[in-house]
Formats: C-alpha cells, sequence, structure tokens
C-alpha cells in the first residue's frame, strides 16, 4: 500500500494497528482510523477473515475501491470495500483486518506481524468470516438449499443437533460417513435435492448447482483462514447481508464431501469437491482447537489444494498453529526476502529432524516438473495440488495404520550439502512390473480390473497361487488395490463388511472365469470371499480412494504394490528407517545417489515386517544419498 497513512510500529513483535470504522450508511464515503495498541493490553476488538479480492483471487489485477483512512484516501481491494460496507456500526466498530492494519510494503512489519497473528486472531472477541457478496436473492435460493440438506442431515445425525456442543468433529465427520454403503443409498441421500437430474450439458442438478455456490467462494481456498479461524474463541459468518451459522456450513460441507471420488465420477461436484472438502477441514479446527498445537508436517499434506498468491504463504500461513513454531528454529522463521526453494528445503529437512519421522516424504514430488524449482526430488513443493499428485497416504487416515520401519527412529548424515538428504533403510525388493490401473465407472471397470487380474495370477503361478504372506493371491490382489482399507480409510480388518463387499464386486467381475479352472478354484476363491451378495459400491470407492495418480506394482520377491504413476521396472523398494511407507527410489548412474520416486504400498511390508526381518540378520542396512 502505498503511503501508508500510519506510522510505523515502535515493535511489530508486541505492538499491532487496530482500526476503527466510522458508522455510516450505505451510500457514505468508509471512513476509519488506525491506533496503535500494545499486544498485552488490547481493548475489545473484531477480526476479519476474508479473500482480498474474491473475484481475481491468484491474479494480477485486482479492482480496488477508495476509502478514507486516517483522514487520507487509501485503495482497498473492492472485496474487502464491500466487507467493510456490511460490518460498518451505527456506533462504530473496531476492528483487525490484515490488509490495512499491517503495513503490506514493510516486509519487515510484514514479517513480524505474520509471526504473531494466531495470537491476534485468537485475542478478538470475534472473527467475522466474509465469504462475499450476491446479489439478495441469490442468496436466498443459496441458503434455502443448505436448509433442505440440513434438514435431510438432522435426520441422520440427531444426536449431534440435539447435543452439539459435546460432539467432536471427528464424530461429526462418522455421523456423515454412517451409511450410505451402496449407491441406492447414496442417490436417495442425493435423489431427495435435485440431484441426479441433470441438465442438457450433462452437469449436476439444479440443487446442488446452488448450493455449492455457497462452497464456490474463493475464502474455502484461501491457506491463511485455516489460522483465522482454528484461532477463533468465536467465528460468525457474513454471506452478503446473512449470517450462516458455521458448525453448519462445516456439517453440510462434511456431508457433501462424503459423496466424494463416486459422485465425481458420476458428474456430481466436479467443481466444488476441493472447495467443500476445504471447507470442512478448515471450518473444523473450530472444534476443541484453541489450544491445539497441530503438526506441521501433517497441516501441510492435509492442505496442499488450497491456495496461496505467494508460494511462501503455504509455510507462513500454517506455522503459526504448529508446534514446531515454538521451538525457535531458523527454518521456521518468516522472511519474505527469501528464496522459496531454499524455505522448502530447509523446512522440510527440519521437519523430518524434529519429528524423527520422514512422514513428510510422503508427498515428495519425486519425478514431476516442478515450479518452484525445487533442488531435490525429496524436498516438499507445497505449489503441487493433489490434481498434480495422487494423494499421500499419511493426508489420510489410511497412512495412520502403517508402520513399515516398525516406529525405528530416522537416521540421518550430514554430507556437508544442503541439498542432499543421507537416510539410513533397508534395500527390500525390486519393481519387476508396473500395470496401469484405469479406472471408469460402471460396467466397463470390471473387464479393466480382470484383466489385469488375469495377467498379475499368470505371472504368479496361476490362481490358485500362495502370496509370500500365506494367504491365497486372490485376497492379497483385493487388499492391494485398495490398501487393505475401506472406502472410508477403516482397515480392512476392522471392517466385517470388507470382503463382503470384495465378494459381490469380484464375483460378479471375475467369478465366471473362475468356473473353467474347476471346482477348486471356486472353493478357493470362496474361502476368502464369504457371505451373501450385497451391493458392491464401497468396494468401488475404496479403489478409487487409493488407485488414481498410481500404478500396481510386482517385485521381484512377488509382492503386489501400488507406487507412483512414475514408476519403472528396476526402481528399488525401500524401507527407510523413521518411514511409515517403503519409498521407491531410482538409482542415478554412476552419482552413488538416488531420486525419490514416491512413497509406495507393498502388500505384506506395512507392518514393520522387513526390519524385523533385518534385526534377525536377513537384511543389510545401509545410507541412502537423496538428491
Amino acid at each position: 500500500m502505498p503511503n501508508y497513512p500510519s506510522a510505523p510500529l515502535s515493535d511489530p513483535d508486541s505492538w499491532i494497528r487496530l482500526l476503527w470504522i466510522e458508522p455510516g450508511s450505505d451510500d457514505e464515503t468508509i471512513r476509519c482510523h488506525l491506533h496503535h495498541f500494545e499486544l498485552s493490553s488490547l481493548p475489545p476488538f473484531e477480526a476479519l477473515s476474508y479473500c482480498w479480492n474474491e473475484e481475481t483471487f491468484g491474479e494480477s489485477t485486482v479492482e480496488t475501491v477508495k476509502i478514507f483512512c486516517n483522514l487520507e484516501q487509501t485503495s482497498v481491494t473492492k472485496n474487502l470495500y464491500l466487507a467493510l460496507k456490511r460490518l460498518r456500526f451505527e456506533n462504530g466498530r473496531l476492528v483487525w483486518i490484515d490488509q490495512l492494519c499491517i503495513n503490506q510494503e514493510d516486509e519487515d512489519e510484514k514479517a513480524r506481524q505474520v509471526g504473531i497473528m494466531r495470537k491476534i486472531y485468537s485475542k478478538a472477541s470475534r472473527v467475522w468470516v466474509w465469504i462475499g457478496q450476491f446479489e439478495e436473492r441469490e442468496i436466498q435460493i443459496h441458503l434455502e438449499c443448505l436448509s433442505e440438506v440440513v434438514h435431510q442431515i438432522r435426520k441422520k445425525c440427531f444426536h449431534f443437533w440435539q447435543n452439539p456442543a459435546h460432539i467432536s468433529f471427528e464424530q461429526l465427520k462418522k455421523q456423515c460417513r454412517a451409511g450410505a454403503r451402496s449407491r441406492e443409498d447414496k442417490e436417495r441421500r442425493m435423489g431427495n435435492f435435485d440431484l441426479t437430474s441433470r441438465n442438457e450439458s450433462g452437469k449436476t442438478g439444479l440443487g446442488y448447482q446452488l448450493l455449492t455456490m455457497i462452497y464456490d467462494r474463493d475464502w474455502f481456498e484461501r491457506i491463511w483462514v485455516i489460522q483465522e479461524v482454528a484461532a477463533a474463541a468465536r467465528v460468525s459468518v457474513i454471506y452478503g447481508d446473512f449470517h450462516i451459522n458455521p458448525t453448519v456450513l462445516a456439517f453440510v460441507a462434511e456431508w457433501l464431501s462424503t459423496l466424494g471420488d463416486d459422485a465425481r465420477r458420476r458428474g456430481y461436484l466436479v467443481q466444488s469437491y476441493e472447495s467443500t472438502r476445504n471447507c470442512a477441514f478448515t471450518l473444523g479446527t473450530m472444534f476443541g482447537s484453541a489450544n491445539k498445537a497441530f503438526s506441521l508436517s501433517d497441516l501441510m499434506l492435509q492442505t496442499r489444494d488450497f491456495k496461496a498468491t505467494d508460494p511462501r504463504d503455504r509455510v507462513y500461513a500454517l506455522i503459526g498453529l504448529c508446534k514446531e513454531s515454538r521451538l525457535g528454529i531458523d527454518a521456521f522463521r518468516i522472511d519474505y526476502t527469501r528464496d522459496c526453494r531454499e524455505l522448502y528445503r530447509d523446512v522440510t529437512r527440519a521437519l523430518i529432524v524434529e519429528s524423527q519421522s520422514l512422514n513428510i516424504l510422503s508427498g515428495a514430488p519425486g519425478l514431476l516438473p516442478d515450479p518452484v524449482g525445487s533442488v531435490a526430488s525429496w524436498v516438499q513443493d507445497w505449489t503441487q495440488t493433489y490434481h498434480e499428485l495422487p494423494e499421500p497416504f499419511m493426508a489420510s487416515s489410511i497412512g495412520k495404520t502403517f508402520k513399515a520401519s516398525d516406529d525405528t527412529p530416522v537416521q540421518l548424515q550430514w554430507t556437508g550439502d544442503l541439498n542432499v538428504l543421507r537416510a539410513k533403510g533397508i534395500r527390500v525388493d525390486i519393481a519387476q512390473r508396473a500395470f496401469d490401473i484405469s479406472l471408469f465407472s460402471g460396467q466397463r471397470q470390471q473387464p479393466t480390473l480382470r484383466d489385469l487380474w488375469q495377467e498379475i495370477s499368470q505371472e504368479l503361478g496361476g490362481k490358485l497361487a500362495q502370496y509370500p504372506t500365506g494367504e491365497t493371491l486372490c485376497a492379497a490382489f483385493t487388499k492391494t488395490l485398495t490398501a487393505n482399507h475401506n472406502y472410508m480409510g477403516v482397515p480392512a480388518g476392522d471392517d466385517k463388511n470388507f470382503e463382503l463387499d470384495a465378494s459381490n464386486f469380484w464375483l460378479s467381475a471375475i467369478g465366471e472365469d473362475l468356473v473353467v479352472h474347476g471346482k477348486a478354484g471356486k472353493v478357493a476363491w470362496r474361502e476368502f470371499f464369504r457371505g451373501p451378495k450385497i451391493p458392491n459400491e464401497s468396494f468401488i470407492n475404496a479403489i478409487n480412494r487409493v488407485c488414481p495418480g498410481r500404478r500396481l506394482l510386482l517385485t521381484q520377491k512377488g509382492y503386489l504394490g501400488l507406487g507412483h504413476t512414475y514408476l519403472q521396472q528396476g526402481d528399488i523398494i525401500v524401507v527407510l528407517f523413521g518411514g511409515p511407507t517403503p519409498y521407491l527410489l531410482r538409482e542415478k548412474q554412476g552419482a552413488n545417489s538416488y531420486t525419490v520416486v514416491g512413497e509406495c504400498y507393498i502388500h505384506g511390508l506395512m507392518g514393520g515386517e522387513a526390519v524385523r526381518s533385518w534385526r534377525s540378520g536377513f537384511f543389510q542396512d545401509k545410507y541412502f544419498n537423496l538428491t
């Protein structure tokens, strides 16, 4: 902001500015004044969470409007101008707004104020969430749609509505995800709200088009809002001239996101799935998070689909929420003059060292083209979204059950080169073949997987062959395609219906083919797949949850797994100490170093089996130079 209308702060680490908005009517010019206060002795004030410019988020052209601040004419973005008009009280209002209360041209002040933003939002009596302006009649229709969905959900989740203060967000999510196992059930959920009807172009039904206009607002994609909401003592959401209960907004977003991949495959919510998932995550932080210290590693894996104009804000917008911010480590220091590549590298290394875990390596870009030019394949590039990357196992509940390294701590050696991560581990196998997994809707999916099963079973000695773990090959194949979890991310062994879901799907997909192999084949198949036929949609969803962006792999030792789409024959499979999953590495010729291809799932090696074999002397450990 040129010619900033306020004097410098005496100490940007402990002083802030608050904005007094003068009372006024809609047509009057907005007038406001900036005042300095010490953080330890603030008067009652409110804070604003918003998107700088709703219409052109991330674009270079920003529409601005003139207001008066400290008697000087000052430009603000149009979206903030609309929010200021809405926030004006007849008696005036004291608020904190980053665009006006921080001198955006002073990089030192900006960095230091960003460092205390969690404190600012936590000290506000209320955080107003401004999701934007729209035509009043349109907003009314959107909210009527929201109300209709709430009415439907209330029937399923009545415990939440009876006593919302005593339910955690995890419980809330479980209630949202309860039931809806079959396509018929999902269509009942969707059909009541004009979701299955489509227009001539095949787009989503009108009801959802209207509803998801709320979630398509840019506020739900902005990475800064996570901290602003999580730190708040009280949150109120404003949409034009209307208020929305933030708990309801989060609840409906969670419900919408449960339709997930199935809905996207069938043409629903293609535009809004990420927005609803982001909303559920952001507003979900309101539940019991006032004093919660998040893991930066976990947060950065979970927020890759959020947007940031400055790529450094993918770290800076989250660090205030995290326990790592309290360690005083230089890698986490906010500095807007810092090179983004160095920031990502130093933060990745610091997270590994401080957590004594390689969890963060699950999101490594590996061989993907890198827009920020990261110096090594192990360095996280948080500008890559899950449109380019498969969603890491560690970004979901699935990864929490993996313990490939059997809880061994990370073992690193310093090489003198910041761009090299030298980590100890075990070389356990080699990728022998890789198979594409084509995911289509309806019946076209089944022959594709049938062909895959035919090829795998022939490679490993027939359909009655035994897998290295001792289980049947068909059982291992089925569990590999779902990473041994059901469609909700629950371990297959903990879901009594998993085998039933798989049975119905596979008997319809390849059961006819098994008949030609005789009675023994049918018996062996049914020994794993027991029970009556039930709708198989849940099993398809379990496959769709983990397979996009991945290929099926077969190892030299006869193991099956899932790896990054860029995996190829000859990639080595290692278990690195401190890593929850095995990793695929590609050796660089003559360089004594390796490129990280990505995390992988190897059925039979996810529970520490390789480490236990190493302890018994079966494997030798070594250091791998990751570059």
